[in-house]
């Protein structure tokens, strides 16, 4: 028996119970707390100031939890409120109503903590120690079973701790406070530790609202704008803020679901659908992607962080997560009964997850590749004992500061998925770890290149994700393995994007065997010159489609259009449009009209050397007199060529097939 329940998520939320209770910080142990009642205990921890060793602090706060709280895990927003005096259980009571704070709650689940100056009315370095210790005091591990358990209720652990995000914390400050959370808050130098990775966060919220006189309509206005803030926290301590995806922004509906086998067991899974998809249809069928999320993280956090859902309402496929380690026959239960439920392309299901999910993702392609077009298992690498029976397109991302053993270097499981692959897939490969080669796979590639994660740069080296492919015996690649510098066990939105590149070229046929789709444009034929360029930047999302389903390889190349690739290429830094970006670091001052081949040599010298590459080769040919160095450079480094007869044409215009040679050239030389 299929139980289908719907529970939209706007509609989690219809009544609120104000607790407010003093919040115990650290190792103490919390009073049971029962319902709409304060709790008052005063916590003593030590926490550094800046570097340095502070005395004891003492702090009591005042919480605001809904009734019927929904624990998302890191999608659980939290909200600390500094006040212009200290607060009571009263005080804290009315300014939840008349400041708006409880409305912040109604459609998502999450606290309101109100914090007073430690001093009095004053607000002074002091009270720093204890805002790093509130922002520590958060447990954002999520367990399916803990849920179905009743463990997450009351929105705190019994220790106190929170039942909230560390990526989603805020700070409204008013008055006298405001002072305070500028100065030793909102700077790049604030952080708080994470005593579990026994290290310091740099960076503190995700985003900051200031009041003279807190107001309703101001406080929910700031509101729409903070909460569609989220914080990365990427290894060694390096933070960068980022965009929280609001689903009804994009025309997304999500919606939880139960799912029952024929063995009477029943599961949870979310799904997203975004509207160009219509679950209705009697005559279109849609591709569909299962994400499965890691041990301990909620189901929705690894659809967030990794932008699956808007990838969908991009491309016109629904996604699903299903909560829990679900077994292999159950979810191909499952995925019978969808198939039959809805308008899915059985020829085009895909599967990628996250650490445990990660091993899900390889049990289902090694077990069952019939059944899916591609898989991408991320962050976790797992071995069998035989081949998958037939070809599974496989995408694989790791981190190269993972705490588990993922590469070959480190692990001898890799270098045997890796052998099955290429029984599987069709590539050679010798199964031999060799240093000399490079230090992470050992093995030699048909092609690697590069993209620039958030906040990265070849001359740091931090966030640097290099692609390598695998090319079958048929000339196809099925088979990528990439990895990210300074990432540990973490999620990283960018890689959707590439990965969905890779999955939309494979579909499965009914006897198993696999169609290719050589290029997405109807105007790109596969024996042209810029054939293999124009895909290339298909498949890693650097130029849009022209119109329809066209590329216009002779249309001009647009300052527009470059603007984006390059914005792309970057790892898309910063919540500014392209252009904006592009202006802000001296790359196009004016994103109008089309480009000539010096501009676009003399912006991708810039780029290129603001990535940290090396920008000293040059060269000269016959026309090339007063060229810029920027030109001088993209002919040296092999970017550039020549027209023939040694005739560069530094003024002719840069045709749509040229740049994409010229971004695929750019992408080769990054990698280097």
């Amino acid at each position: 028996m299929k139980n289908n329940k719907r529970w939209p998520i706007g509609g989690l939320l219809l009544s609120f119970l104000l607790v407010a209770m003093l919040l115990p910080v650290g190792a103490n142990a919390l009073a049971a707390e029962p319902a709409a009642q304060v709790v008052e205990q005063s916590v003593a921890y030590p926490v550094s100031v800046k570097g340095k060793p502070a005395n004891q602090q003492s702090a009591t706060v005042y919480r605001y939890t809904p009734a019927n709280f929904k624990f998302h895990g890191n999608n659980t927003p939290i909200v600390f409120v500094l006040g212009d005096k200290p607060y009571t259980v009263a005080s804290a009571s009315q300014a939840l109503t008349d400041y708006g704070f409880d409305r912040m709650m109604n459609d998502e689940s999450g606290h309101v903590v109100f914090v007073s100056p430690s001093k009095g009315n004053t607000w002074t370095e002091a009270d720093y120690p204890v805002l790093q210790a509130l922002a520590s005091n958060i447990n954002d591990e999520y367990s399916y079973e803990k849920e179905q358990a009743g463990a997450y209720k009351k929105g705190v652990r019994e220790d106190g701790f929170f039942y909230s995000s560390r990526a989603r914390f805020y700070v409204y400050a008013e008055g006298s406070a405001m002072d305070f959370a500028k100065k030793h808050l909102d700077t790049k130098d604030a952080n708080y530790p994470i005593t579990e990775w026994s290290s310091m966060v740099d960076g503190f919220g995700a985003g900051f609202h200031y009041a003279s006189r807190f107001d309703k309509n101001d406080n929910l206005k700031a509101w729409e704008e903070l909460k569609r803030k989220n914080r990365i926290i990427m290894m060694d301590g390096v933070t960068y803020l980022d965009k929280y995806d609001v689903y009804k922004d994009y025309n997304i509906d999500v919606s939880i679901h139960t799912f029952t086998t024929k063995a009477n067991k029943t599961f949870e899974y979310y799904q997203y659908v975004p509207a160009n998809v219509d679950l209705s249809s009697k005559t279109k069928s849609y591709p569909l992607l299962f994400g499965f999320h890691g041990h301990n993280l909620h189901p929705d956090v690894f659809m967030q962080l990794s932008k699956w859902p808007i990838i969908g309402s991009e491309q016109g496929f629904m996604s699903i997560a299903i909560n829990g380690n679900q077994a292999d026959e159950d979810i191909l239960e499952f995925l019978d009964w969808i198939e039959a439920a809805y308008p899915i392309d059985a020829s085009r299901v895909y599967s990628t997850g996250y650490s445990m999910g990660g091993i899900k993702t390889w049990s289902l392609g090694f077990n069952h590749p019939e059944r899916f077009a591609a898989i991408a298992p991320t962050e976790m690498i797992w071995s069998f004992d035989a081949p998958p029976a037939k070809t599974i397109p496989t995408f694989y991302v790791a981190g190269e500061k993972e705490i588990f053993d993922m590469f070959p270097y480190n692990t001898d499981k890799a270098i045997t998925t890796i052998s099955h692959l290429g029984t599987a897939n069709g590539f050679s490969y010798n199964g031999k770890y060799e240093a000399d080669i490079n230090h992470y796979w050992g093995m030699d590639f048909d092609r690697s290149y590069t993209y620039l994660q958030r906040p990265s740069s070849l001359a740091s080296g931090k966030g640097v994700w290099t692609l390598n492919e695998l090319k079958s015996e048929d000339g196809n690649v099925y088979t990528i393995l990439s990895s990210v510098s300074d990432m540990g066990h973490s999620i990283y939105p960018v890689t959707a994007e590439r990965i969905w590149s890779f999955f939309s070229k494979f579909s499965r046929n009914t006897d198993g065997s696999l169609n290719v789709l050589k290029s997405p444009y109807n105007d790109v034929v596969d024996n042209a010159w810029y054939a293999t360029a124009v895909n290339g930047t298909a498949e890693r999302g650097l130029m849009a489609v022209s119109s329809g389903n066209g590329f216009s390889p002779s249309a001009s190349m647009t300052r527009a259009d470059l603007a984006e690739s390059l914005y792309t290429l970057a790892g898309r830094p910063a919540a500014d449009s392209a252009a904006d970006w592009m202006a802000s670091n001296n790359l196009l001052s004016d994103a109008k009209g089309s480009l000539t081949r010096s501009e676009i040599a003399d912006i991708f010298y810039r780029f290129a050397g603001q990535m940290g590459a090396n920008t000293t080769a040059t060269t000269d040919l016959s026309d090339s007199a007063g060229a810029s160095d920027g030109l001088r450079w993209a002919v040296g480094a092999s970017l550039m060529n020549g027209k023939g007869g040694g005739v560069l044409d530094p003024n002719g215009s840069v045709s749509r097939a040229e740049a994409a040679a010229l971004f695929m050239r750019l992408t080769v030389y990054l990698a280097k």
